[in-house]
């Protein structure tokens, strides 16, 4: 079995962080000290909690932690919509940024929906997320509409 730092959603959301990360320095400080140290919290987070889930035995334990980590990519995205409306990321960033959001937000809602149906749609998942890049498919993605009934 894959370890959580191989799956594709945890280095999406680690490069999402390393992105925050890197563009703080370049802030002025009242955007540090404002939406830069929150920004990093919540981007940090969303791996984090992708980690904790996939340590976790229970199908509920894992819902819950992805639930969060989907919790934390929402106050990022705020953050980010800020960032942008004030005139701190350029337009450039912005679509950077945006391309992450994008590719990251239906591999959570996937995590999610699986581990949360039952144990052998959890396994299930799991043995894809292995299968899945290995195949070099993304086989959810057609069925997240059915998932988010």
């Amino acid at each position: 079995m894959k370890r959580v730092y191989e799956l594709d959603v945890y280095k999406l959301a680690e490069e999402l962080s390393d992105m925050v990360w890197q563009d703080f320095d370049r802030w002025n400080k009242k955007v540090q000290n404002t939406v830069g140290y929150q920004i990093i919290r919540s981007s940090d987070s969303i791996a984090a909690n992708i980690a904790e889930g996939y340590g976790r035995y229970t199908p509920a334990d894992r819902k819950k932690f992805y639930l969060y980590s989907r919790g934390s990519l929402e106050e990022t995205k705020s953050w980010l919509r800020k960032l942008i409306r004030r005139k701190v990321l350029s337009e450039s960033d912005a679509t950077e940024y945006k391309a992450i959001v994008e590719k990251l937000g239906p591999k959570l809602r996937v995590n999610r929906n699986w581990c949360g149906k039952s144990s052998l749609f959890c396994q299930l998942f799991v043995v894809l997320q292995v299968v899945m890049p290995i195949l070099n498919i993304d086989v959810f993605l057609p069925f997240i509409p059915l998932l988010n009934r």
